[in-house]
């Protein structure tokens, strides 16, 4: 089995299915899909702003994404804002919700997934995140949370973790980009999260970013502060519930939920990147061999927020394909025309930009160790603060308590159990 899968290709030119695959995967529990329509060639920095992110648990119609983009070099700032809960994938006109580019699952197939492209006009880079080995359960939907109380939501099974996808909506679309990207251990719980706030007209300032650790933040204002929020709590072997705690809008995030099988184990943790360029363990207290490794991040190097500025990343690796794809402006007010840009990489894991699309910090997968998450720094300015996720395999062998006690070892992958005494 080939654990998970990071496949990243051009969108077609012409409206057809297309399949994502890797040698050797098996049957997918789910998949992460991320694009951006700025960026037309893998690699490569763009401009005007646009990013999309999105899902299907294999069982959801067509899938659910939100999107969020904003244009380049104009004098009143113009962004929008796309929650989609019957599109898997979609790309619009930047500073518009006119979509040019636009996938929704259509199968699975042979060691992997197939999206059916229905609008092709520009051959975008697209990257699918396809989750298996150690899965035992995905689920993906956009609920409607209650903007007063609680709200209950049903995935099935009893979730570990979660990744939550937000534009700032209950539906529908609007003016301005609000992208989110929060990562919550359902064990504990913890939240670690990155937002933005790109406005639309002349206000000053007309951007801003946050890094959150205190609840499921919906979005956030312009002076970089929580505006709507919720916690996720009552965990049962069905679902949770997530109560209001700020502000009373009702709003639609695309929540991801998660559940290890036995054997396999996760961490979800911020850390902060290094203070220089060279080979680090960015995550070195993992008690498991860690598959596949994710990041969000922002231009935030502790927590709280900032106005005037903001951007946006998410980045993931295994050990046999990284990627990474965000968003950044500047400038947003009547004074100066907009400056935005977009990236999708493949040559990275990390790829950070400040508010006008400068490199801050750039690291690439070197290896998993038995224990930590190593990655090469090429770029340091900031040492920003990285939410992550990392799952994996437990360690197996045998605990031999007693040699004249019966002992049984697993060897955790072939199935095979050994069973005897007098092992040593």
């Amino acid at each position: 089995m080939a654990g998970h899968a990071i496949v990243t290709k051009a969108a077609p030119t012409t409206n057809q299915t297309q399949d994502y695959t890797k040698a050797s995967l098996g049957t997918p529990k789910g998949y992460l899909i991320f694009g951006s329509r700025s960026v037309l060639t893998l690699n490569t920095d763009a401009d005007d702003c646009s990013i999309s992110m999105g899902g299907s648990d294999l069982a959801a119609v067509n899938g659910f994404s939100v999107e969020n983009n904003a244009q380049h070099n104009v004098a009143t700032s113009n962004a929008d804002r796309i929650l989609r809960k019957t599109t898997l994938l979609a790309l619009s006109t930047a500073g518009s919700s006119t979509i040019q580019e636009e996938c929704n699952h259509n199968a699975t197939v042979t060691d992997g997934i197939q999206g059916d492209w229905v609008n092709t006009n520009v051959a975008a880079q697209i990257t699918a995140l396809i989750l298996n080995e150690g899965i035992s359960d995905f689920d993906i939907q956009s609920p409607s949370l209650n903007g007063t109380g609680t709200t209950v939501v049903t995935v099935g099974f009893r979730a570990d973790f979660h990744i939550v996808f937000m534009a700032g909506l209950n539906s529908g679309s609007a003016t301005e980009g609000k992208p989110g990207i929060c990562f919550i251990d359902a064990n504990g719980i913890t939240y670690h999260g990155v937002y933005n706030h790109w406005g639309s007209g002349d206000t000053t300032p007309e951007g801003a970013e946050r890094f959150d650790e205190t609840n499921l933040v919906g979005e956030i204002n312009l002076s970089g502060n929580a505006f709507n929020t919720w916690t996720f709590g009552t965990y049962t072997g069905t679902g949770f519930t997530a109560t209001k705690v700020g502000n009373s809008d009702a709003r639609s995030p695309i929540i991801v939920s998660f559940k290890m099988a036995a054997g396999y184990s996760y961490l979800v943790s911020s850390v902060v990147a290094p203070t220089s360029t060279g080979v680090f363990d960015i995550i070195d207290t993992l008690s498991f061999t860690p598959q596949l490794a994710m990041f969000a991040s922002a231009d935030q190097t502790a927590v709280g927020g900032d106005s005037g500025a903001s951007s946006i990343a998410f980045g993931a690796c295994d050990a046999d394909a990284q990627f990474s794809i965000g968003c950044a402006q500047q400038d947003f007010n009547s004074v100066n025309n907009t400056d935005c840009s977009s990236h999708h990489h493949g040559d990275a894991t990390i790829y950070q930009t400040d508010d006008n699309g400068a490199v801050i910090s750039e690291a690439a997968f070197s290896q998993f160790k038995t224990d930590a998450v190593e990655l090469n720094w090429s770029t340091f300015t900031n040492a920003i603060r990285l939410a992550s996720i990392v799952i994996g395999k437990d360690p197996v062998g045998p605990v031999i308590t007693d040699v004249n006690t019966t002992e049984s070892w697993d060897d955790g992958d072939t199935g095979l159990v050994i069973t005897g005494t007098g092992f040593l």
